[in-house]
């Protein structure tokens, strides 16, 4: 029980940068979240984020990954999501 609730609070703590809901549930359909440019050398840090991965996946929730940048092309991050929600089979 113990482990269980390390677990949860662990998981309460994770953030995702945007959430992509459906308009008549809102129900997540897909996650987008921004990688630092710093993560990679933070060992403890990516291996949270690959958790955090490996988590939606097995809620079934897609992740799109953008690099962090000053800003983005929001034609370039639609198409992303297009794609991530037509591999996972999502309408």
């Amino acid at each position: 029980a113990a482990a269980l609730n390390r677990a949860l609070a662990a998981v309460r703590c994770w953030e995702a940068d945007f959430a992509i809901c459906r308009g008549d549930s809102l129900v997540v359909v897909t996650v987008v979240r921004l990688r630092s440019n710093h993560t990679s050398a933070q060992p403890e840090r990516a291996n949270l984020e690959e958790a955090l991965d490996c988590t939606l996946a097995a809620a079934g929730i897609p992740v799109v990954h953008l690099a962090e940048a000053a800003s983005y092309d929001p034609e370039h991050i639609a198409a992303l999501v297009r794609r991530h929600l037509s591999e996972a089979s999502f309408s």
